[in-house]
Protein backbone atom coordinates (compact mmCIF):
# COMPACT_ATOMS: atom_id res chain seq x y z
CA UNK A 1 0.00 0.00 0.00
CA UNK A 2 1.17 3.55 -0.69
CA UNK A 3 1.37 6.41 1.76
CA UNK A 4 -1.96 7.66 3.02
CA UNK A 5 -2.42 11.36 3.77
CA UNK A 6 -5.32 12.02 6.15
CA UNK A 7 -6.25 15.62 6.86
CA UNK A 8 -8.51 15.39 9.91
CA UNK A 9 -7.67 13.78 13.24
CA UNK A 10 -9.71 13.01 16.33
CA UNK A 11 -7.61 12.91 19.51
CA UNK A 12 -8.57 11.46 22.87
CA UNK A 13 -6.42 12.35 25.86
CA UNK A 14 -5.61 15.70 24.24
CA UNK A 15 -5.46 17.41 27.64
CA UNK A 16 -2.72 15.04 28.81
CA UNK A 17 1.02 15.55 28.39
CA UNK A 18 1.52 13.49 25.23
CA UNK A 19 -1.91 14.40 23.89
CA UNK A 20 -1.12 18.09 24.09
CA UNK A 21 2.15 17.62 22.24
CA UNK A 22 0.38 15.53 19.60
CA UNK A 23 -2.31 18.18 19.02
CA UNK A 24 0.40 20.85 18.77
CA UNK A 25 2.32 18.78 16.20
CA UNK A 26 -0.76 17.92 14.13
CA UNK A 27 -2.03 21.48 13.96
CA UNK A 28 1.43 22.81 13.08
CA UNK A 29 1.79 20.28 10.25
CA UNK A 30 -1.52 21.10 8.59
CA UNK A 31 -4.01 18.71 10.17
CA UNK A 32 -7.51 19.66 11.23
CA UNK A 33 -7.94 18.39 14.80
CA UNK A 34 -10.96 17.53 16.94
CA UNK A 35 -10.32 16.73 20.60
CA UNK A 36 -12.71 14.80 22.84
CA UNK A 37 -12.82 16.33 26.34
CA UNK A 38 -15.02 15.99 29.40
CA UNK A 39 -14.83 19.60 30.62
CA UNK A 40 -14.33 22.26 27.93
CA UNK A 41 -13.73 24.91 30.61
CA UNK A 42 -10.79 23.07 32.20
CA UNK A 43 -7.48 24.94 31.78
CA UNK A 44 -5.87 22.17 29.72
CA UNK A 45 -8.92 21.95 27.46
CA UNK A 46 -8.80 25.69 26.86
CA UNK A 47 -5.09 25.38 26.07
CA UNK A 48 -5.80 22.67 23.50
CA UNK A 49 -8.49 24.86 21.97
CA UNK A 50 -6.01 27.76 21.74
CA UNK A 51 -3.67 25.47 19.82
CA UNK A 52 -6.32 25.27 17.13
CA UNK A 53 -8.26 22.10 18.01
CA UNK A 54 -12.05 21.90 18.02
CA UNK A 55 -13.37 20.59 21.33
CA UNK A 56 -15.96 17.82 21.37
CA UNK A 57 -17.63 17.12 24.71
CA UNK A 58 -18.23 13.50 25.73
CA UNK A 59 -19.44 12.68 29.24
CA UNK A 60 -20.95 9.23 28.61
CA UNK A 61 -20.44 6.11 26.51
CA UNK A 62 -23.23 7.16 24.18
CA UNK A 63 -21.93 10.68 23.71
CA UNK A 64 -18.42 9.32 23.09
CA UNK A 65 -19.71 7.16 20.22
CA UNK A 66 -21.71 10.08 18.85
CA UNK A 67 -18.72 12.42 18.92
CA UNK A 68 -16.47 9.88 17.17
CA UNK A 69 -19.03 9.36 14.40
CA UNK A 70 -19.90 13.04 14.04
CA UNK A 71 -16.25 14.05 13.80
CA UNK A 72 -15.86 12.17 10.50
CA UNK A 73 -12.13 12.07 11.14
CA UNK A 74 -9.68 10.37 8.80
CA UNK A 75 -7.84 8.91 11.77
CA UNK A 76 -8.29 8.55 15.54
CA UNK A 77 -5.42 8.91 18.01
CA UNK A 78 -6.49 7.23 21.26
CA UNK A 79 -4.21 8.48 24.04
CA UNK A 80 -6.74 8.90 26.85
CA UNK A 81 -5.84 6.97 29.99
CA UNK A 82 -6.30 7.07 33.74
CA UNK A 83 -2.93 6.30 35.31
CA UNK A 84 -2.43 5.12 38.87
CA UNK A 85 0.70 3.47 40.27
CA UNK A 86 -1.35 1.87 43.04
CA UNK A 87 -5.08 1.87 43.65
CA UNK A 88 -7.74 1.84 46.34
CA UNK A 89 -11.33 0.64 46.19
CA UNK A 90 -12.41 4.18 45.28
CA UNK A 91 -10.28 4.00 42.12
CA UNK A 92 -12.01 0.97 40.61
CA UNK A 93 -14.82 2.82 38.86
CA UNK A 94 -12.65 5.66 37.44
CA UNK A 95 -10.11 3.15 36.13
CA UNK A 96 -12.79 1.02 34.49
CA UNK A 97 -14.66 4.00 33.08
CA UNK A 98 -11.61 5.74 31.59
CA UNK A 99 -9.48 2.80 30.47
CA UNK A 100 -12.22 0.40 29.40
CA UNK A 101 -15.68 1.90 28.84
CA UNK A 102 -14.51 5.09 27.14
CA UNK A 103 -11.93 3.24 25.05
CA UNK A 104 -14.39 0.56 23.96
CA UNK A 105 -16.84 3.25 22.83
CA UNK A 106 -14.06 4.74 20.71
CA UNK A 107 -13.28 1.34 19.19
CA UNK A 108 -16.89 0.52 18.45
CA UNK A 109 -17.54 3.82 16.70
CA UNK A 110 -14.23 3.61 14.84
CA UNK A 111 -15.10 0.14 13.55
CA UNK A 112 -18.59 1.27 12.52
CA UNK A 113 -17.18 4.23 10.58
CA UNK A 114 -14.11 2.45 9.19
CA UNK A 115 -11.76 4.95 10.83
CA UNK A 116 -8.17 3.81 11.59
CA UNK A 117 -6.98 3.99 15.21
CA UNK A 118 -3.49 4.64 16.54
CA UNK A 119 -3.32 4.02 20.29
CA UNK A 120 -0.71 4.04 23.03
CA UNK A 121 -0.04 1.27 25.54
CA UNK A 122 2.30 1.08 28.52
CA UNK A 123 5.35 -1.11 28.99
CA UNK A 124 3.87 -1.82 32.43
CA UNK A 125 1.53 -4.23 30.63
CA UNK A 126 4.29 -6.63 29.55
CA UNK A 127 7.20 -8.84 30.46
CA UNK A 128 9.22 -10.58 27.79
CA UNK A 129 6.87 -9.22 25.16
CA UNK A 130 3.88 -11.08 26.62
CA UNK A 131 0.98 -9.60 28.59
CA UNK A 132 1.95 -9.43 32.27
CA UNK A 133 0.31 -6.38 33.91
CA UNK A 134 2.23 -4.98 36.88
CA UNK A 135 -0.69 -2.96 38.32
CA UNK A 136 -4.44 -2.66 38.04
CA UNK A 137 -3.87 0.32 35.75
CA UNK A 138 -1.77 -1.88 33.46
CA UNK A 139 -4.37 -4.65 33.67
CA UNK A 140 -7.16 -2.35 32.50
CA UNK A 141 -4.96 -1.14 29.65
CA UNK A 142 -4.22 -4.73 28.67
CA UNK A 143 -7.90 -5.63 28.81
CA UNK A 144 -8.60 -2.79 26.38
CA UNK A 145 -5.84 -4.07 24.09
CA UNK A 146 -7.44 -7.52 24.06
CA UNK A 147 -10.81 -6.01 23.17
CA UNK A 148 -9.12 -3.92 20.47
CA UNK A 149 -7.78 -7.13 18.93
CA UNK A 150 -11.36 -8.34 18.58
CA UNK A 151 -12.31 -5.20 16.67
CA UNK A 152 -9.23 -5.55 14.46
CA UNK A 153 -9.68 -9.26 13.72
CA UNK A 154 -13.47 -9.59 13.63
CA UNK A 155 -14.58 -6.12 12.57
CA UNK A 156 -11.73 -5.16 10.25
CA UNK A 157 -10.59 -2.15 12.26
CA UNK A 158 -7.17 -0.85 11.23
CA UNK A 159 -5.35 -0.64 14.55
CA UNK A 160 -1.78 0.37 15.34
CA UNK A 161 -0.79 0.07 18.99
CA UNK A 162 2.39 1.74 20.28
CA UNK A 163 4.03 0.50 23.48
CA UNK A 164 5.35 3.57 25.30
CA UNK A 165 8.16 3.81 27.82
CA UNK A 166 8.90 6.96 29.81
CA UNK A 167 8.49 10.29 28.05
CA UNK A 168 9.58 13.82 28.87
CA UNK A 169 9.51 17.31 27.40
CA UNK A 170 8.31 20.87 27.96
CA UNK A 171 5.01 21.44 29.71
CA UNK A 172 5.20 18.25 31.78
CA UNK A 173 3.26 18.61 35.03
CA UNK A 174 3.19 14.90 35.86
CA UNK A 175 4.90 13.55 38.96
CA UNK A 176 7.74 12.12 36.89
CA UNK A 177 11.49 12.21 37.45
CA UNK A 178 12.43 14.82 34.83
CA UNK A 179 9.88 17.40 36.08
CA UNK A 180 10.98 16.64 39.65
CA UNK A 181 14.63 17.30 38.86
CA UNK A 182 13.74 20.38 36.80
CA UNK A 183 11.77 21.80 39.72
CA UNK A 184 14.66 21.08 42.09
CA UNK A 185 17.11 22.91 39.83
CA UNK A 186 14.86 25.97 39.95
CA UNK A 187 14.08 25.81 43.67
CA UNK A 188 17.40 24.57 45.05
CA UNK A 189 15.68 21.92 47.16
CA UNK A 190 17.42 18.60 47.78
CA UNK A 191 15.89 15.62 45.98
CA UNK A 192 15.81 12.17 47.57
CA UNK A 193 15.72 9.31 45.09
CA UNK A 194 15.88 5.51 45.09
CA UNK A 195 18.62 3.31 43.69
CA UNK A 196 20.99 5.24 41.37
CA UNK A 197 21.27 2.15 39.14
CA UNK A 198 17.56 2.18 38.25
CA UNK A 199 17.36 1.93 34.42
CA UNK A 200 15.27 4.46 32.50
CA UNK A 201 14.20 4.76 28.89
CA UNK A 202 13.31 8.38 28.13
CA UNK A 203 11.87 9.54 24.81
CA UNK A 204 11.20 13.19 24.02
CA UNK A 205 7.56 14.11 23.43
CA UNK A 206 8.48 15.86 20.16
CA UNK A 207 9.74 12.54 18.77
CA UNK A 208 6.66 10.67 19.99
CA UNK A 209 4.19 13.18 18.54
CA UNK A 210 5.89 13.11 15.15
CA UNK A 211 6.02 9.31 15.26
CA UNK A 212 2.34 8.90 16.06
CA UNK A 213 1.36 11.17 13.18
CA UNK A 214 3.69 9.29 10.85
CA UNK A 215 2.28 5.95 11.96
CA UNK A 216 -1.23 7.02 11.00
CA UNK A 217 -0.07 7.71 7.45
CA UNK A 218 1.85 4.45 6.96
CA UNK A 219 -0.56 1.49 7.14
CA UNK A 220 2.19 -1.02 6.32
CA UNK A 221 3.50 -1.07 9.90
CA UNK A 222 2.91 -4.03 12.25
CA UNK A 223 -0.07 -3.85 14.58
CA UNK A 224 2.19 -3.42 17.63
CA UNK A 225 5.30 -1.24 17.60
CA UNK A 226 7.20 0.81 20.16
CA UNK A 227 8.70 4.27 20.35
CA UNK A 228 11.62 4.35 22.73
CA UNK A 229 15.11 5.76 23.13
CA UNK A 230 17.99 3.90 21.51
CA UNK A 231 19.65 3.31 24.89
CA UNK A 232 18.61 3.23 28.52
CA UNK A 233 20.26 5.41 31.15
CA UNK A 234 20.45 5.04 34.90
CA UNK A 235 18.88 7.47 37.33
CA UNK A 236 22.39 8.51 38.34
CA UNK A 237 23.35 9.23 34.73
CA UNK A 238 20.24 11.37 34.31
CA UNK A 239 21.07 13.29 37.48
CA UNK A 240 24.64 13.85 36.23
CA UNK A 241 23.24 15.29 33.00
CA UNK A 242 21.18 17.80 34.98
CA UNK A 243 24.16 18.66 37.17
CA UNK A 244 26.41 19.23 34.16
CA UNK A 245 23.83 21.49 32.53
CA UNK A 246 23.03 23.37 35.76
CA UNK A 247 26.28 23.36 37.81
CA UNK A 248 25.78 23.74 41.54
CA UNK A 249 21.99 23.93 41.31
CA UNK A 250 20.97 20.31 41.97
CA UNK A 251 21.61 18.20 45.05
CA UNK A 252 20.43 14.59 45.11
CA UNK A 253 20.57 11.97 47.84
CA UNK A 254 20.27 8.35 46.65
CA UNK A 255 19.01 5.35 48.60
CA UNK A 256 21.45 2.72 47.38
CA UNK A 257 19.65 -0.05 49.27
CA UNK A 258 16.38 0.53 47.40
CA UNK A 259 15.37 -2.25 44.96
CA UNK A 260 15.89 -1.87 41.21
CA UNK A 261 12.93 -2.47 38.89
CA UNK A 262 14.20 -4.25 35.77
CA UNK A 263 10.93 -4.03 33.82
CA UNK A 264 12.18 -1.29 31.51
CA UNK A 265 14.83 -3.66 30.12
CA UNK A 266 12.64 -6.77 30.07
CA UNK A 267 9.20 -5.59 28.97
CA UNK A 268 9.67 -6.62 25.35
CA UNK A 269 11.45 -6.07 22.08
CA UNK A 270 8.94 -4.66 19.60
CA UNK A 271 9.96 -3.06 16.29
CA UNK A 272 9.81 0.70 15.89
CA UNK A 273 7.57 2.15 13.16
CA UNK A 274 9.13 2.20 9.72
CA UNK A 275 11.34 5.26 9.28
CA UNK A 276 10.96 6.43 12.88
CA UNK A 277 13.82 7.09 15.29
CA UNK A 278 14.25 9.01 18.54
CA UNK A 279 16.08 12.06 17.19
CA UNK A 280 16.25 14.33 20.25
CA UNK A 281 19.30 13.35 22.35
CA UNK A 282 18.60 13.25 26.08
CA UNK A 283 21.13 15.97 26.85
CA UNK A 284 19.62 18.25 24.20
CA UNK A 285 16.11 17.63 25.48
CA UNK A 286 17.04 18.36 29.09
CA UNK A 287 18.95 21.49 28.06
CA UNK A 288 15.89 22.74 26.20
CA UNK A 289 13.66 22.24 29.23
CA UNK A 290 16.10 24.01 31.54
CA UNK A 291 16.62 26.90 29.13
CA UNK A 292 13.01 27.53 28.15
CA UNK A 293 9.55 27.86 29.54
CA UNK A 294 7.04 25.08 30.06
CA UNK A 295 5.11 25.97 26.90
CA UNK A 296 4.70 23.60 23.96
CA UNK A 297 6.32 26.01 21.52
Amino acid sequence: MGEWNPMKALVTGATGFLGGHLVHHLVNTGWSVDAIVRDPQAPRAREVERMGARLRIADSTTSTSDQVLESQADGIFHLATHYLKTHTAQDLEPLSRANLEFGIAVLDAAAASGTPVVSTSSYFQFRGGAPHPSSLYAATKQAWSTIAEYYADARGLRLNEVVMYDTYGPGDTRGKLVPLLTSAVRSGETVRLGNPDQPLNLTHAFDVAAGLAQLMTTPENPRVTTMCARETVTTEELVHTFQELAPGRLTVEFNRSAPVNDLVTHAGNWPTPSGWAANVPLRTGIAGILAGSDDLA
